[in-house]
């Protein structure tokens, strides 16, 4: 090795961004880390965080991917588990630290997929599970504002999952007599969403693809 490859191997370091921890509370209040990984963007990744907020030790870190093509976040990974799935991608690193090439979006699909190992049961086709839903769901509309009538109410869903230590994963439309109202679960919270039509259908498109 030459003094040029120390050269260009440096010179890469230094154009790379190097990420930063942000972090968050949980509904229980525990706080988490989170470091982004940009499409198309050299990054540098810490290999061992060790960040202390309010003077305690946080141990749960993600790794958020986010698409300049799509222009959204696609996937929030566990960190950890991402890091060992990176190693196609490294192109240098030292003691502390990892300098990833930037990925392309189809290389950030890879890495999701790859990291996404928990274990996933498609439950589209259970009709008792999907009565519950609408019925909880019912529960969160308004008469006046979301419907007049709950006669012609009808429940179409997207994807319905359920994963291995995390619970559900849904996203799906509730169509009243005035208007189409979306929703999203996550373990066991109902969210309601402000998305359009086209949106809906990329979300679903995007979830179907890397789980089914």
């Amino acid at each position: 090795m030459g003094l040029f490859d120390n050269f260009k191997k440096d010179n890469n370091w230094n154009n790379a961004y190097k990420a930063n921890v942000e972090f968050y509370r949980k509904d229980d209040d525990k706080p988490f880390g989170v470091f982004t990984l940009t499409e198309n963007t050299k990054t540098i990744l810490p290999k061992n965080p060790h960040h202390l907020v309010d003077g305690k030790e946080i141990y749960e870190y993600k790794l958020m991917i986010v698409s300049i093509t799509k222009n959204d976040v696609i996937a929030d990974l566990d960190y950890f588990n991402a890091l060992n799935k990176l190693d196609d991608f490294i192109i240098d690193s030292n003691d502390n630290e990892i300098l990833v090439k930037g990925l392309s979006l189809e290389e950030l699909e890879l890495l999701i997929s790859k990291t996404n190992t928990r274990k996933a049961i498609n439950k589209i086709n259970d009709k008792e599970l999907k009565e519950m839903i609408g019925n909880n769901v019912i529960n969160l509309l308004n008469i006046g504002v979301d419907y007049n009538e709950l006669l012609y109410t009808k429940i179409e869903f997207g994807y319905l999952f359920e994963f291995e230590n995390h619970g559900l994963e849904s996203l799906f439309k509730v169509i009243t007599d005035k208007k189409v109202i979306y929703f999203a679960i996550q373990g066991t919270k109902i969210l309601r969403l402000e998305l359009n039509e086209e949106i809906y259908n990329a979300y679903v498109d995007g979830f179907m693809k890397l789980h089914n």
